[in-house]
């Protein structure tokens, strides 16, 4: 009875299914025997681009949280009772386990983003949808070793800035003081030398990354200058010096400057897949509320990946000259200034 009544249930939305499909079917077909070729052509391209895009979002994304979590790892292993308090070998063994787990979440499998040569569209959507269930399986592995904890894992995954920053602080804590336990000392240190190269691949990880992705920006190009300008930034000297404090052991400060340049590396791929992930999505100006099309309704991308159309950002900017704000990031002071100089 219960599976009748589920049947039941489910049937009206199966139908609707099935003639949401039919009307789709029917308008795909007058479409295309209305369109002409070119307009077929514009439209493939456009998918296409979209789907790229989507592609190199997803690559951004996976990179971020291969470096977030090997973050993670450290920080576990670095606030650790047996490197903390315990010392001896149970130090040695616990700092090996974070560094081995580290090596692991950011093997170059994860880390990389270059795309196979002779790749189709199709194999790269596939190889990152493999590589996202292979860097669920060891995260897994290392919420069962003890490496991770599955509230940092998730925090990781989901791409938490705070908490990632907080994980940051709170493990740069323990290295304040010169730990007297030399086992408890070299664990720290050796953590320290993990930190530093994560970081270092973390840098190669984001000009690789922009060496693939730079191409979705070539019709993007205030974009595409504020990415380069974010990326010429990891190597700026300030965030690359280190200040040593005489009143805290030596080891902080040089960490200090590794997550420093962490949080940057962290923010430029947070920047990169959310600004790929815009240029795929949006299909309408958001002045005009027309929709984009290679004729009438050209889109331009704005420094921070939203579009207009060319003629509506044109007049905006001749209107508000420097102050013409963009219309979906700042829509209130947008819509404000618009229905205020249209009096």
């Amino acid at each position: 009875m219960e599976q009748q009544q589920q049947q039941q249930q489910q049937a009206p939305s199966t139908s609707s299914a099935s003639q949401q499909q039919a009307w789709l079917a029917r308008i795909s077909a007058v479409q295309r025997e209305h369109a002409t070729p070119e307009q077929m052509a514009a439209i493939k391209a456009r998918s296409e681009a979209s789907r790229r895009s989507a592609v190199m979002a997803k690559k951004a994304s996976r990179v971020q949280k291969s470096l977030q979590l090997s973050s993670s790892a450290w920080s576990a292993g670095m606030q650790s009772p047996e490197v903390n308090s315990e010392g001896g070998e149970r130090a040695s063994v616990r700092g090996r386990a974070a560094q081995s787990a580290m090596l692991r979440l950011s093997s170059p499998v994860f880390m990389g983003s270059a795309q196979a040569e002779g790749a189709t569209l199709e194999e790269e959507e596939a190889a990152e949808d493999a590589l996202a269930e292979a860097m669920d399986q060891t995260v897994a592995l290392q919420v069962a070793e003890g490496t991770l904890t599955m509230a940092d894992a998730t925090a990781a995954m989901a791409g938490t800035d705070d908490a990632q920053a907080a994980r940051l602080r709170d493990a740069l804590a323990q290295l304040v003081t010169e730990p007297a336990d030399a086992a408890a000392c070299a664990a720290k240190f050796e953590l320290y030398e993990g930190f530093a190269k994560l970081t270092e691949d973390a840098r190669y990880a984001v000009l690789e990354l922009w060496g693939t992705a730079q191409a979705e920006f070539e019709g993007a190009a205030a974009t595409k200058a504020q990415i380069e300008r974010d990326i010429q930034a990891i190597d700026r000297q300030d965030r690359l010096g280190i200040h040593d404090d005489p009143r805290k052991w030596f080891v902080h400060s040089m960490c200090q400057a590794a997550c420093r340049n962490q949080a940057h590396i962290n923010g430029v791929l947070t920047s990169v897949s959310a600004k790929l992930e815009l240029l795929g999505s949006q299909t309408e100006c958001p002045i005009c509320l027309e929709a984009f099309d290679d004729a009438e309704c050209t889109p331009t991308a704005l420094s921070c990946a939203h579009k207009a159309c060319e003629e509506c950002w044109r007049n905006w900017v001749a209107v508000r000259g420097r102050r013409a704000e963009c219309p979906l990031c700042r829509h209130g002071e947008f819509l404000d200034a618009v229905v205020g100089l249209a009096r």
